[in-house]
């Protein structure tokens, strides 16, 4: 290709340098059969040159339009220059380098042909006065002419083409139909949670075929045990919110080891391989696999594998979806999770939108000053969602995490004005209220209780039974209000071990009871 440009360009200068001068003009006024011959053979290439590269659809750039241009310098200097027959060649080549599937140097070519063209008429003949004089008219068509037309030609063409242009698609255009691999990005950056992302991911590897499932699966802190997070496909059921372990399985050694592995054939020969884990019921019915290491943060995070039923499931080339798929997936949760931290120091949780368990207790510290002057009751209740576990394992974790943000939503509306609503646990909410006494406190309990025995929560176009229960505790004195969200845990523990979907409240008195209870 260097090769290519150095030989346009030293085409160019040759020609330039040549027809400046008027060597290459006849010196007779009728240029002979040997000058036209030439010229035709030059036009000839010229033509070849723009032929092939219209027909192959690429633009020239700079060293093959310098070439099309010495070549069209050249054959009209054999046969005349600008008072010769083959001066409108110029104007041709003009107009083909300005088309918009070409654009070329359409103004720049002009200049320079007008210059070269004007040098030639000075030059050639004699310096005399009588000369230039009857060359001023060829010489100032060839010095103007030229390069107006070639600015006309380059704004004209260049609006011709711009109203031409194919429009630009919309953008809720689907990009699966022109790029795959942007739909899975689009999906993960788009993805407001971390079971968001997981499922974004999962869904756009299942997609790839009928008999497929995708599992996303992370390492717990003892780096041998694999929690499932998110399952889509034949082979998913029973496996979200499990923890396996990974040891015996080849999710297990991509885990830890690194990489992406495909293994056909499963099921055949003296040793059969595990997917995921020897205690998975599902992963009997893989016949293949591939699998790919989650990195977060520089560190292994778990562990994205794809299965299909058949022995025979994956060719070559199989580990590049799942690796970019693992990619696109590791980078969202780092993402994610550093976005969760940054919300989490300003005060807010990154699924609910609610204040966070250091809210909480600054309110409470705020409300002892109300306790300490005005005498004013102080009460907090802890709702815990006891169906999230068994509904994080049925239907998943993004799932949960949107019933999660219905039950905080309809926790906000009970509390009313004035209370302060926080998620302090996983699974946990606190509703803070100031000048409620324990007859108060219970009431917003039972309140809360009926609630959601009565009407389910609509969380992802779906209705969902939730089962809570709650704890409250009360006091008076001002010692004892940063102790109200400890108390109010313990009375959550108390009603979940009767049985859930109760209420337990506490008082807290002034001086705590010996051995007796508060």
């Amino acid at each position: 290709m260097i090769l290519l440009d150095i030989a346009g360009w030293a085409m160019l200068a040759v020609s330039v340098l040549l027809a400046g001068t008027g060597v290459l003009r006849p010196d007779t006024e009728q240029p002979g059969a040997a000058a036209y011959l030439g010229a035709a053979c030059l036009l000839a290439a010229a033509l070849a040159v723009a032929g092939v590269l219209h027909k192959r659809r690429t633009r020239p750039g700079l060293s093959s339009s310098a070439a099309v241009t010495s070549l069209v310098i050249v054959a009209v200097q054999l046969t005349g220059g600008a008072s010769g027959p083959l001066f409108p060649a110029y104007f041709l080549m003009l107009l083909w380098m300005g088309l918009p599937r070409i654009e070329g140097p359409v103004l720049e070519a002009g200049i320079l042909v007008g210059l070269c063209e004007a040098a030639s008429e000075v030059f050639y003949g004699g310096g005399g006065l009588g000369s230039l004089l009857e060359r001023a008219a060829p010489t100032l068509r060839a010095l103007l002419g030229i390069p107006l037309f070639a600015a006309a030609c380059e704004v004209l063409l260049e609006r011709t083409g711009q109203a031409t242009a194919a429009p630009e698609p919309a953008q809720d255009v689907d990009p699966k139909a022109g790029d795959d691999f942007s739909l899975l990005i689009s999906r993960c950056a788009s993805a407001s949670s971390v079971a968001a992302a997981m499922h974004a991911a999962a869904e756009w590897l299942v997609d790839h075929g009928g008999d497929l499932t995708a599992t996303v699966a992370l390492l717990e802190d003892d780096a041998g045990t694999l929690k499932v997070y998110e399952s889509l496909g034949p082979l998913s059921q029973g496996r979200s919110g499990r923890s396996l372990q990974a040891s015996d399985s080849i999710a297990g050694w991509v885990s830890r080891s690194g990489g992406t592995v495909r293994r056909n054939r499963l099921r055949m020969g003296e040793r059969p391989a595990f997917t995921l884990s020897a205690s998975d019921e599902q992963g009997g019915g893989a016949g293949s696999c591939v699998a790919s290491q989650l990195v977060c943060s520089g560190r292994s995070a778990g562990v994205l594998l794809l299965e299909s039923t058949s022995d025979e499931g994956f060719g070559q080339g199989a580990e590049s979806p799942v690796s970019l798929a693992a990619t696109v997936l590791g980078l969202s949760l780092e993402k994610l999770l550093l976005e969760e931290q940054r919300r989490m120091v300003h005060g807010r949780d990154g699924l609910t939108g609610l204040p966070v368990l250091s809210d909480a207790m600054e309110f409470l510290l705020r409300a002892t000053r109300d306790v300490q002057r005005f005498g004013k009751s102080v009460s907090v209740l802890v709702t815990g969602i006891d169906s999230l576990p068994g509904i994080n394992a049925v239907e998943g974790y993004r799932y949960g995490d949107s019933v999660l943000a219905a039950c905080a939503s309809r926790l906000r509306d009970l509390a009313g004005e004035g209370a302060m609503v926080a998620r302090v646990g996983g699974d946990r909410f606190a509703i803070c209220l100031v000048g409620a006494d324990r007859g108060k406190a219970e009431a917003v309990g039972d309140c809360v209780l009926r609630s959601f025995a009565d009407h389910p929560v609509a969380a992802d176009g779906r209705e969902q039974i939730v089962a809570v229960s709650v704890g409250a505790s009360t006091t008076k004195a001002d010692r004892r209000v940063p102790q109200l969200l400890t108390e109010a845990c313990r009375a959550l523990c108390s009603a979940r071990e009767a049985g859930g979907r109760a209420l337990r409240a506490v008082e807290l008195s002034a001086v705590p009871k010996q051995a007796g209870g508060q």
